[in-house]
């Protein structure tokens, strides 16, 4: 018997195959403004774990309790709400429900890991403090979450690139999405500092996050670096937004300098610090939706 190659496929390809296909062999085109939309909401799950753990440390040092339960509260709802979006099409996040296999493995990954991140959140906000069970809970595992979170981003670029967006825009997106995770993770880094364990390998990523942050802006504004090609700003508004992130940043240097110079960070300082951030996260979300806004007003 003779096979006919042309038909003949192994079963690893086709799986292989299957996870860039659409799921119900919905093979309509998604506007890119609705693509742009998912990436951010995607890349928010990563700023939302990051908020968590801010929080959390900042209640462990007995910081502004009210407002770190509050927060807490709201990532914890926001969360679900996005999850909610991609696996059922419901909830208030304006997203759909995901229709490629790829990015629906990579949200049943982040679902997994999420559930215990969820219930000790719960248990936190219930108690109205933090014991050191609990800290360790969030703290041993946010970036193992937010890891996992951005692979749903890199699973969209890749089932929507190049065909419902442009590689470069989608690239553009995702980094407008991170830089606002950042803001979270200084503080939390510097907060950890301030608790007076593990010091050093704290302020270690208190810096390494800073200067990322910093580069990202700058990468964003630029559209390119020596390694990276990205889209820029796709309007004058989010390059403004953009801008002001910059110089806020630039103008908080000096006090980034001086916690970094402390081995363990005076707490009403870092509480200080971090307000400060709150403005610039505030900052940061305002660029975001810049992009998704022109994105949409362009398609």
């Amino acid at each position: 018997m003779t096979l006919n190659r042309r038909a003949f496929m192994n079963s690893a390809a086709l799986a292989a195959i299957a996870t860039l296909l659409p799921v119900g062999g919905n093979a309509l085109a998604m506007a890119v403004g609705q693509v742009a939309h998912r990436i951010l909401a995607a890349d928010k799950l990563s700023f939302l774990t990051e908020k968590v753990a801010k929080a959390v440390v900042l209640l462990s040092l007995g910081a502004e309790v009210e407002k770190d339960l509050k927060e807490l509260q709201y990532a914890h709802d926001e969360f679900d709400n996005i999850l909610l979006g991609f696996k059922e099409g419901k909830g208030t996040s304006g997203v759909d429900r995901e229709r490629f296999v790829s990015v629906n493995n990579a949200l049943k990954e982040v679902e997994a890991l999420w559930a215990p991140y969820r219930k000790a959140i719960e248990e936190i906000i219930e108690a109205g403090s933090v014991d050191d069970e609990h800290l360790h809970l969030i703290v041993d595992n946010d970036e193992v979450l937010e890891k996992a979170c951005h692979e749903v981003v890199r699973k969209l670029e890749e089932a929507y690139g190049d065909v419902d967006i442009d590689l470069a825009l989608a690239l553009a997106l995702d980094f407008a999405g991170r830089q606002r995770m950042y803001t979270q993770k200084i503080c939390k880094e510097i907060a950890l500092a301030a608790t007076g364990k593990e010091t050093a390998e704290h302020h270690k990523k208190f810096k390494k996050n800073a200067k990322k942050f910093g580069k990202i802006i700058d990468v964003l504004i630029e559209g390119s670096s020596s390694s990276i090609t990205m889209a820029k700003p796709p309007s004058n508004a989010a390059l403004e937004a953009l801008t002001e992130v910059k110089v806020h940043w630039a103008k908080l240097q000096p006090v980034v300098e001086q916690l970094d110079s402390q081995e363990v960070p005076n707490i009403d300082d870092v509480v200080h610090f971090c307000e400060e951030m709150d403005v610039l996260e505030l900052e940061s979300e305002k660029a975001a939706l810049l992009y998704e806004e022109a994105i949409k007003l362009d398609s």
